[in-house]
């Protein structure tokens, strides 16, 4: 875990949002003493393993957050006052996993009424959406950019690669983009995106901190309205978890049952374990211009994969 930690600070974000986080208290204990608080945790598919979203509590104005209140989604959301005036919401989630038909309706099911709670106008979505392509214009008519496609490369499309990151080995091998930011709001917008956490630490090919790699995004708020520039980098990252702990997990998930209503879901299959870190907001960079890719994502429906 010390590497993953490292990883995170290296980037300095303002907010970390952890999912498949080791414990409740694991986000807050570990980055704490940088300056980091703890907005909350949420039960995901993943049921022991919560998401988790902190923020380094010097960018808010008044030094509090307002939590949004999202029943059982498995996401955390709140609203803080930035240094520079606006009120930003930022939500850290963990959609429904696998890419069978049934699985995009309750994506898309959980990503509108986590919307529906947001009560301001700028707003930043990120964490392990699960989501295919095939699923992009469904959720971008929710009003969504998606900041690979504003300042991403062909180079930093996948957040999955099983064919290069051999996390779990030779089971399985193709490439999606499962994890994403997604931001809205006349006053925000996006000028990076990047990859981290892509390439094996301690000397071993096959030693990645996670089977997903973590993003990196500078989210620049104020850029249109009459209030001073604040610069924002939100962050991703997944932390990797016992794997010995996750085979055995494997194995006891037999159930198989999925719903889903307004406040959350069950699912039949339970999925690995991983964490994810977001966002900051710093100095003022101008944005650049919208870049896209037509390339196809993998349809990623190997059900381990999310």
């Amino acid at each position: 875990m010390q590497h993953m930690k490292n990883e995170i600070l290296k980037h300095n974000p303002d907010v970390i949002a952890l999912q498949e986080s080791p414990s409740e208290s694991w986000g807050n204990d570990t980055f704490a003493p940088a300056g980091y608080r703890s907005c909350g945790t949420a039960r995901s598919h993943c049921f022991l393993n919560p998401v988790d979203l902190l923020i380094k509590m010097s960018i808010v104005s008044d030094g509090s957050f307002q939590s949004i209140a999202l029943g059982n989604l498995p996401a955390v959301a709140v609203t803080v006052t930035l240094a520079c005036g606006m009120d930003i919401s930022i939500a850290s989630c963990h959609l429904a996993p696998f890419g069978d038909a049934e699985a995009a309706p309750i994506r898309l099911h959980q990503m509108t009424h986590l919307i529906h709670q947001i009560p301001t106008a700028e707003y930043v979505i990120l964490g392990d959406m699960n989501m295919r392509q095939a699923e992009d214009k469904n959720v971008e008519a929710l009003g969504l950019t998606e900041a690979w496609k504003v300042a991403g490369t062909k180079e930093n499309k996948f957040t999955w690669n099983s064919i290069e990151n051999k996390y779990h080995g030779d089971a399985f091998g193709f490439s999606c983009r499962f994890d994403r930011v997604y931001f809205h709001g006349q006053h925000i917008s996006v000028n990076m995106f990047d990859l981290m956490g892509n390439s094996p630490v301690g000397g071993r090919d096959a030693h990645y901190l996670s089977d997903h790699y973590g993003i990196v995004s500078n989210v620049t708020v104020g850029s249109n309205s009459n209030v001073n520039d604040d610069t924002g980098k939100v962050a991703r990252v997944r932390v990797e978890e016992n794997k010995e702990r996750r085979v055995n997990d494997k194995k006891k998930a037999s159930a198989a049952t999925k719903s889903a209503d307004s406040a959350g879901y069950l699912m039949k299959r339970q999925a690995r374990k991983a964490v994810i870190k977001d966002s900051k907001v710093a100095q003022t960079k101008p944005a650049p211009k919208l870049k896209s890719s037509k390339d196809d994502d993998s349809d990623g429906l190997w059900g381990d994969s999310d």
